[in-house]
């Protein structure tokens, strides 16, 4: 899998990074795609207050200064892809696509890093789980993981 990444334009992230994958020794699969977003974490607080995730940040320790990450996006094996479709999934590829990002993630300093599924997306809520991150109790859905 090759990749490359370039900054896009967004409202409110301190930094915003597209990230597209591609596969050349198989250059008929659909390519991927990822979106990585940065925050100071002050930043997003106000916009979030009642958020059950401000709440378990803090609860964590992450300080008002500290950098928060945010997948927003996460279509590694490209997108359109229903649940059922294992041709294209549980090969390793998300793992590399987040292995990636972290790379940014931890070059950066991001003290956490949250994400958000669609409902029924359990294969997603599944990974994200194997890679460390907690489930915010009843907004399903809604991950972070401490750095």
């Amino acid at each position: 899998m090759a990749h490359t990444e370039e900054k896009i334009e967004w409202q409110n992230p301190v930094d915003a990074i597209q990230y597209h994958f591609t596969f050349p020794e198989n250059p008929e699969r659909r390519p991927g795609d990822a979106q990585l977003f940065f925050y100071v974490f002050k930043d997003f607080m106000p916009r979030n207050r009642q958020d059950l995730l401000v709440q378990q940040l803090e609860g964590a320790g992450v300080q008002p200064d500290d950098l928060l990450a945010h997948i927003n996006e996460f279509y590694p094996n490209g997108r359109g892809l229903k649940e059922e479709d294992t041709a294209s999934m549980a090969k390793g590829v998300g793992s590399q696509a987040y292995e990636i990002l972290m790379q940014e993630v931890t070059r950066r300093g991001a003290k956490a890093i949250y994400a958000v599924t669609a409902t029924g997306r359990k294969r997603m809520e599944e990974f994200l789980k194997r890679k460390g991150f907690n489930e915010i109790g009843q907004e399903r859905g809604l991950f972070y993981k401490i750095l």
